[in-house]
């Protein structure tokens, strides 16, 4: 399995995008057939940097600007070792009825923690950005399935702050209205 080798230090091109984006409430377009012809290699690098630098399991491509569907994994102690890295055009499918609560947080909703229901298991069909494009299928379980169901609700136009309970509503209101004001959009 091809590896993206780690990012030499230097200045991303692309820009983080923190709520209220709107890069990150509008849903992405699935990936263009021509997509490795026209692909940028240096945007899977700027992924892999922001990822580190933010201390991030995995980030999508409307988190730097992109609307396209793919996001960067980053591997890591928590997650197996052959899990794919760079994922494009997903689709869940399969999902099971079973679900559990955990709590979340989210590199584009600083200081937010909710939580958050998701399936406990599910097949994932995506293209693989390392293998040529390759359409791939994944069995998801754990934190791998709960860090790409998040991934998947990015490119969805989906925040946690969408998903919490009916109960929680209002606080992630409230936080999403504070963290506008705080940027200056009302």
């Amino acid at each position: 399995m091809n590896e993206i080798p780690a990012p030499k230090p230097q200045e991303a091109h692309l820009q983080f995008h923190y709520y209220p984006s709107d890069s990150l409430t509008k849903p992405c377009e699935p990936c263009p057939d021509d997509f490795y012809e026209t692909f940028k290699a240096s945007h899977v690098h700027d992924l892999m940097m922001w990822c580190t630098k933010l201390h991030g399991y995995a980030i999508a491509a409307n988190q730097v600007g992109i609307n396209q569907q793919f996001f960067f994994l980053l591997r890591g102690p928590k997650l197996p070792k052959d899990s794919p890295q760079f994922i494009i055009n997903p689709e869940i499918v399969d999902e099971s009825k079973d679900t559990i609560s955990f709590r979340e947080t989210c590199l584009s909703l600083p200081n937010f923690t909710a939580a958050i229901r998701r399936s406990e298991r599910f097949t994932l069909l995506y293209n693989d950005g390392l293998d040529k494009g390759t359409r791939k299928e994944l069995k998801c379980r754990g934190l791998l399935a709960r860090i790409i169901h998040h991934e998947v609700s990015h490119l969805k136009g989906r925040l946690i702050t969408d998903e919490v309970s009916p109960f929680a509503k209002d606080d992630a209101d409230k936080y999403l209205k504070a963290l506008a004001k705080s940027v200056g959009q009302q």
